[in-house]
């Protein structure tokens, strides 16, 4: 499913998916969905900076949230996957912070993943809810950084939440 704009409709993120749907298309694909550690990974290429591109949150209006627009109103739908490639994250990635939730194969804990010494730790091995990273246009740009998290139960439909795959070499 997607939300279609003038834009091509494959050029939008997938939608409105819950954790299982995501993640059976991840599997069909060859891929996985990604653990928090390496969406983290992805969105700051390992720097310790809050957003993908540094610091500031208005550099200049790279993320589709309503802070961009001023208000709730004008935000309606997520940007084209491929719009406007200043908005890379080190690693490439595009709309690592706003746009849309991204699920994560994790299983979420408040306290989030144990990092003692391990190079690409996991959350739990059960839980109640997974965790979305990222942030949506629907919000503002304290919860579209690099390591804002989300607990959503993985039933969850949203046309604020998609995802994006992962491979492993």
């Amino acid at each position: 499913r997607d939300v279609r704009s003038s834009a091509r409709p494959d050029d939008h993120p997938v939608v409105a998916v819950s954790w299982f749907e995501a993640d059976a298309y991840c599997r069909w694909a060859g891929g996985r969905l990604p653990t928090e550690s390496e969406w983290e990974r992805a969105a700051c290429g390992g720097k310790p900076q809050r957003y993908p591109w540094g610091d500031d949150p208005d550099q200049p209006f790279r993320m589709n949230d309503i802070a961009k627009f001023g208000h709730l109103d004008s935000v309606r739908t997520a940007a084209a996957a491929d719009q406007a490639s200043a908005l890379a994250s080190p690693a490439g990635a595009l709309h690592m912070a706003g746009n849309v939730w991204e699920w994560t194969s994790d299983w979420y804990h408040r306290t989030g993943t144990s990092t003692d010494g391990v190079v690409d730790p996991t959350g739990p091995e059960t839980g109640t809810w997974r965790v979305l990273r990222g942030g949506s246009y629907m919000n503002l740009p304290s919860y579209c950084t690099c390591t804002h998290r989300e607990p959503a139960e993985p039933e969850r439909q949203a046309l604020t939440t998609g995802f994006r795959c992962a491979w492993s070499p």
